[in-house]
């Protein structure tokens, strides 16, 4: 019987603790495009809000290409 009630509240921890991850992403997301959209609103201001989004998700795709490729060339201390 401990190892079914434990068992339960594993599962029932484990998918909070899967919505509380989904959200905290979410709202990650949320604050980075916020972010974008506030700074880039300030360096160009006439241009379209779309652009800005544009823009940063360009310079955010360079950035993980950038350690994409050092993490590929990376060699270990010998």
């Amino acid at each position: 019987m401990r190892v079914m009630v434990a068992a339960i509240l594993a599962m029932t921890a484990s998918g909070a603790v899967a919505n509380e991850l989904e959200d905290a992403h979410r709202l990650a997301l949320q604050g980075r495009d916020s972010y974008w959209n506030d700074y880039l609103s300030m360096q160009f201001p006439d241009t379209e809000a779309g652009a800005h989004m544009t823009t940063a998700n360009k310079a955010i795709e360079l950035a993980q290409k950038d350690i994409v490729t050092a993490f590929v060339r990376h060699r270990a201390p010998k």
